[in-house]
């Protein structure tokens, strides 16, 4: 079942905030907060008038599985944040768990509502659970929806050796080294608090 929330309803703020918890499949620009801002921001955009911002969650036996956050303009649906200048990786919010079958739902139900409408998907991280449903399902996803698909540029993606920071930092060139002991030092300097959290994605 899909069911239709505006931004600042309290239920949807839970659900999404759930989703995202402690979920590495996915990224800052698919926090809750960070989409505050552009809701927050939107209204400023001139261009904002011409399109409509949707957000769909996708309950599967009545468990929110999937949000679909949306801005609809001229029967193109897009990411929400997509037409915002600024916006890295975008991508549904869904649990840590989720099945491809709940992606298919919620596109289906969608296209129900909308049928004479196109999804325009761009800033997709690979390594979302969204994106690997895509990839493997293309046939199957052209079939139904004229599904095309192109990879403009890969993300990139930071290898840290044992999950030791300390050992990521002697591998580095002595240019990469000189740079961050310089930022430390001005950030110690300025007698700014600060700390680096390594997280480990899937």
């Amino acid at each position: 079942m899909l069911k239709a929330y505006k931004f600042n309803e309290a239920e949807l703020k839970t659900i999404w905030k759930q989703m995202y918890k402690n979920n590495p499949y996915l990224f800052p620009y698919s926090s809750y907060e960070y989409n505050a801002q552009i809701d927050k921001y939107l209204n400023f955009k001139p261009q904002s008038l011409f399109q409509k911002n949707l957000f769909y969650v996708y309950f599967y036996n009545n468990i929110p599985t999937v949000i679909m956050p949306l801005t609809l303009r001229k029967n193109k649906f897009y990411l929400y944040g997509d037409l915002v200048s600024g916006a890295g990786a975008l991508d549904f919010i869904y649990r840590f768990d989720v099945e491809n079958n709940y992606f298919r739902k919620a596109l289906d139900e969608l296209f129900s509502l909308y049928p004479h409408s196109k999804l325009e998907i761009h800033k997709l991280n690979e390594r979302s659970k969204f994106c690997k449903f895509l990839l493997n399902n293309e046939a199957v996803l052209d079939e139904k929806y004229q599904y095309e698909f192109s990879m403009e540029r890969e993300c990139v993606k930071v290898i840290i050796p044992s999950n030791n920071y300390d050992e990521y930092f002697k591998i580095l060139t002595k240019n990469s080294k000189s740079n961050l002991k310089k930022l430390y030092n001005r950030l110690r300097k300025n007698h700014i608090d600060f700390s680096l959290k390594v997280w480990k994605g899937p």
